[in-house]
């Protein structure tokens, strides 16, 4: 394969997947955002990679979503080898793929989406996948921190029951 139809195709696979590829990332790595988006960039990396290598990809969405868990678990296998503890509490079951599981959780990210308003979102994205404390958020938004923190246990508690449902 030329090189102009690998970039043709790597840009083909990037554009189709890259959104689903980063919110599989995002939820396993517990909405860390740079954390998701250094898996993406291992992850598309690799497929290049692979592609100017000869391989031959006959499920792009299966092999990209084969190679980000594996740079999951090897992350995952990683911090735990060096005692690190920079991704908090993160279990290893999370890392395990399962083609259900990630169905599961694109509906529940979407089912999520549709419970909040906008602010409640905001709120949501900024506690938890841009990682802002508590104090920094509240100082943002010019409220106290208790306020703050009733707020996210609301929202908190309405997107616990919106999922039962």
């Amino acid at each position: 394969m030329k090189d102009s139809e690998i970039r043709s195709l790597f840009e083909q696979y990037y554009q189709s997947y890259y959104e689903e590829i980063y919110k599989f990332c995002l939820v396993k790595v517990q909405f860390r955002s740079e954390y998701a988006e250094d898996c993406c960039q291992n992850v598309f990396m690799t497929l290049y990679r692979k592609l100017r290598e000869g391989v031959t990809v006959e499920k792009p969405r299966a092999y990209l979503y084969t190679i980000a868990a594996n740079y999951l678990h090897k992350t995952y296998d990683d911090i735990r080898k060096n005692d690190n503890d920079e991704l908090g509490k993160l279990d290893a079951p999370q890392y395990c793929v399962n083609m259900e599981d990630t169905v599961e959780s694109k509906l529940l990210l979407e089912k999520v989406a549709t419970l909040l308003n906008e602010e409640e979102l905001h709120l949501i994205r900024l506690r938890y996948e841009q990682g802002y404390s508590l104090d920094e958020i509240a100082a943002q938004l010019q409220i106290s921190k208790l306020t703050l923190s009733k707020r996210i246990y609301r929202i908190r508690q309405k997107i616990r029951n919106g999922v039962k449902e």
